[in-house]
């Protein structure tokens, strides 16, 4: 609705049609006329619009006369009042108002009317008011019907929200719904997912279980013939054979020993597949070792007539504690492979210092050869088992490509690294490096005393061999200067003549020793007796230096790779020919395990008769004082009545076994305020941590039965010193029955270390009885061996019958102890066939599975009816004075 108001804002020639609702434009003038007569009481008034109409606040309307209508146009067109002629009392006024578009007559209450212009502005400010009242009522209406629209909106938009709402509700509810039904499909088809891939987990790792068992087996069958096979050729090669035969005897031990090689890499692969190979944490002295591994690789380099170099510096630790064989065994497998590719040229095995702390040390060896190489983009494949660069180099060098990969494996069982740089027709150099826990104190190489200072000097082409013997040479307290000619040897030592300090120690590469070379250094060499040097010949192992007595000089043939303990050696021959006779330095003597002057006081706790006889054949023939208990508890009554300097403790044994043996001994020991006496124990565990276990329940070392005499002797030297008591007053003790209650606590470590519990009739040996072992543990005792024999034949019997009664009572604990008690005793007779079957019986035992019982029983009768045919026949040779057949 458009209120008259808006006028002003409209064209005029739309003011008629505006104005076509009478009853509105009628109501809205009247309003303003009361406005107006509200505002100006003392006026009446009148309006008139242009279509001649009137109103008037009187209420009634009246018709504008004609004669006024020019005078309306007129004031129209003026801005000021207009008076209408007439009475000069009665003076009304016209005045047009364009914001209504209206002209309106005011007429005065009094006589006379009021000025014009305030009566104008007065009406003027009333049409403000008029238009302002109005503007505020079409506001608030407009407002209103805002807010009704508004409303009818928020209406709109909350029925949709609510539709929207419930709509996502729905859908949610639907999509909750899938959700779950989608999750318990996936949650089922996973769970049928896991049921299979743990089914085809324990699949595979049965597979690989039985894969490893196979080829563990396997090896083991194959190696005992194989041994046969090597032992029997070298006995033949050392016999009188022709050429010809000889040299076919020769292929047959390569072919052997390669074949041998073959097995024993595949045995490590499995056990290292099947996680069953355990590293050992041993003292050792690392240079003992790299000298060992050099020792025995070097002459596979120089029947090649390659250059074969070792080298450990002088600064690095060598005592460590570590695994030294499985150490030695990845240098054996990348020296191996260095030998193998290279047919000229050099190998060179060295070792670094890379990190090191009070109590560890990382050192970093390197194998480096000056072979075929390895082309880049087969570097990756070097690793890989079974692999080689390509099919050509394994026909022509041969070789099955496990070598690298058990080195790989080796290596990160130790917590190490390895890796290879190579250049195709130049080389290969692999290097690993591995950290070790250092022994401690570690001691430093020591310069040897001489009354002068020792000058040395070396003559070979090889820079690498003379920057090795010269850093050995510096680290042991010997100036020593090197010569790579000839002329440059001679000049050296024609200078060092003539200043009358000629050399007291020359090593020559045994190349220059020869023809016209050999005379001018002979001529350079002599000199007046009394200073004539000590020559020391380089040359490989496969060289031997002829025309050596006919030079005049006291020289050494010296083979390469020369170590730290080769120098060593001539540098105390050189002093000691310095020396004068007085104070020359005693020749080096081999170590020699003797007895004390005073015998040693040894206690032996074994329940076992045949173990006590062999220890005590050991013992008594060293020299040593032995007393003997049947088991823990007379071990213990034997400390009591006095002190012994060593114990040799068996385990379990019957009334007490070893351990609480030992742990009342050292509460005695403690009690009675005496020092500790060592305690070894005797067992067939091999397995790792076992030794831990022994030293924990106070025992101080460990060996491992069936024992041989240097094993047993070597220990007791070493913990055999007595101690600083006083003597003590011997006591006899009181004799007890020699038979056993109980069996052994030992098991077979070899076994025992693969983690194989062997299958019933599968023994990994046939041999009866293996002489050379038996001679051994009896350290060739023939009236021991005699008469351990004529004492197991009048209990073997009995032990089997105790064996067949717990398999048919199926009392596997009873079995399990028999068949240990019996296999013991085959262990000390060195008869492997027996002793596996026995051993089979005993895991039957413990596994409490006597499926194959009755089966294997039967083999360990038989085998021990071959054992007693073959025993017998030993004790008639043994009798007679003549040896036994070594084929029995």
């Amino acid at each position: 609705m458009k209120s008259i108001l808006t006028l002003k804002k409209l064209p005029m020639n739309d003011i008629d049609d505006l104005f076509e609702d009478t009853k509105k434009t009628e109501k809205e003038l009247r309003a303003f006329l009361k406005l107006l007569g509200s505002q100006l009481p003392g006026f009446a008034f009148r309006i008139i619009t242009t279509d001649g109409k009137s109103y008037g606040d009187e209420g009634a309307d009246m018709v504008i006369p004609a004669q006024h209508k020019d005078l309306i146009q007129t004031a129209r067109n003026s801005s000021t009042m207009v008076r209408v002629p007439g009475d000069p009392s009665f003076s009304p006024g016209l005045l047009f108002i364009p914001e209504l578009n209206v002209s309106l007559l005011l007429f005065p209450a009094g006589s006379v009317i009021a000025a014009e212009d305030l009566l104008t502005r007065a009406v003027r400010l009333s049409v403000e008011l008029f238009q302002t009242l109005d503007n505020l009522q079409e506001e608030r209406i407009h407002i209103q019907t805002k807010e009704n629209q508004l409303n009818r909106q928020l209406r709109v938009l909350q029925q949709k929200n609510y539709q929207i709402l419930e709509e996502n509700q729905k859908q949610q509810s639907d999509y909750a719904r899938r959700l779950k039904s989608e999750i318990k499909r996936q949650t089922a088809e996973l769970r049928i997912t896991n049921k299979e891939l743990i089914k085809a987990r324990q699949e595979a790792e049965a597979a690989s279980q039985a894969k490893s068992d196979f080829l563990a087996n396997m090896s083991h069958e194959i190696r005992t013939p194989l041994n046969g096979i090597i032992g029997m050729t070298e006995i033949a090669l050392d016999s009188s054979v022709n050429a010809n035969l000889k040299g076919l005897l020769s292929t047959i031990l390569t072919e052997a020993e390669s074949l041998l090689g073959l097995i024993n890499d595949i045995l490590d692969f499995s056990k290292i597949e099947a996680g069953k190979l355990e590293l050992e944490t041993l003292a050792f002295d690392l240079r003992e070792v790299m000298d060992e591994f050099c020792e025995a690789m070097a002459l596979s380099a120089q029947m090649k007539d390659l250059e074969f170099i070792s080298y450990l510096p002088p600064e690095c630790p060598s005592r460590l504690l570590g695994d030294p064989h499985r150490l030695k065994q990845i240098l054996v497998n990348l020296a191996g492979n260095a030998v193998k590719f290279t047919s000229q040229g050099e190998i060179k095995i060295t070792a670094e210092l890379m990190e090191e702390t009070p109590d560890r040390a990382v050192l970093r060896f390197i194998v480096s050869d000056t072979g075929i190489g390895i082309p880049e983009e087969k570097q990756a494949k070097v690793f890989e088992m079974f692999s080689q660069v390509d099919s050509s180099t394994t026909r022509e060098y041969g070789g099955t490509g496990l070598g690298t990969t058990i080195s790989k494996q080796l290596v990160e069982l130790m917590d190490g690294k390895i890796g290879l740089e190579s250049t195709t027709g130049e080389g290969t150099t692999f290097w690993f490096e591995i950290p070790f826990t250092k022994q401690t104190p570690i001691p430093s190489v020591r310069s040897i005393s001489s009354p002068e200072r020792l000058q040395a000097l070396i003559l070979d082409s090889n820079p690498t061999v003379r920057g090795v013997l010269a850093s050995y040479f510096t680290a042991l307290g010997v100036e020593a200067m090197s010569a790579n000619a000839l002329d440059q040897a001679v000049k050296i030592l024609e200078e060092a003549h003539s200043r009358g300090e000629p050399f007291p120690l020359v090593l020559i590469a045994d190349h220059y020793w020869q023809g016209d070379e050999k005379k001018l250094l002979l001529s350079a060499l002599k000199t007046d007796q009394k200073k004539s040097p000590l020559l020391g010949l380089l040359s490989p192992k496969n060289r031997l230096v002829e025309n050596g007595a006919d030079i005049g000089l006291i020289w050494q043939q010296v083979y390469k790779p020369v170590t730290l303990k080769d120098l060593e050696k001539l540098i105390q021959k050189t002093a000691q020919k310095q020396l004068p006779q007085k104070a020359a330095i005693a020749p080096e003597t081999s170590p020699a395990i003797s007895p004390p002057q005073q015998p040693l006081q040894v206690l032996l706790a074994e329940d076992y008769p045949t173990n006590q006889k062999v220890a005590l054949g050991h013992l008594t023939k060293a020299g040593f004082a032995v007393t003997v208990a049947d088991n823990g508890a007379q071990a213990v009554e034997a400390c009591r009545r006095r002190t012994f300097d060593l114990i040799l403790m068996d385990i379990q044994m019957p009334v007490m076994d070893g351990y609480m043996a030992t742990k009342a001994i050292r509460e005695l020991e403690k009690t009675n305020g005496k020092k500790q006496t060592p305690i070894i124990a005797l067992t067939a565990h091999a397995i790792k941590g076992y030794r831990e276990h022994c030293l924990q329940k106070g025992m101080d070392d460990f060996i491992t039965k069936p024992f041989k005499r240097d094993t047993l002797l070597a220990i007791i030297n070493k913990w055999g010193s007595r101690p600083e008591h006083e003597t003590d007053v011997p006591h006899s003790l009181e004799k007890h029955s020699r038979e056993p209650e109980h069996r052994l606590q030992a098991e077979l470590g070899t076994l025992q270390e693969t983690g194989l519990v062997l299958p019933p009739l599968l023994p990994t040996s046939t041999e009866t009885i293996d002489l050379k072992e038996l001679n051994e543990i009896w350290d060739n005792d023939k009236e021991a061996i005699i008469n351990a024999f004529s004492d197991f034949f009048g209990k073997s019997q009995s032990m089997l019958t105790d064996i067949q009664t717990a398999i048919t009572t199926a009392d596997t604990d009873k079995l399990d102890r028999c068949a240990h008690k019996f296999k013991g005793a085959m262990l000390y007779f060195a008869a492997p066939h027996a002793t596996e079957l026995a051993y089979q019986l005993e895991m039957m035992g413990k596994n409490k599975d006597l499926n194959s019982a009755g089966a294997t029983f039967v083999a360990l009768v038989r085998a021990c009816e071959e054992f007693q045919i073959c025993a017998r026949k030993i004790q008639q040779d043994l009798g007679a004075g003549s040896e036994p057949n070594e084929t029995q």
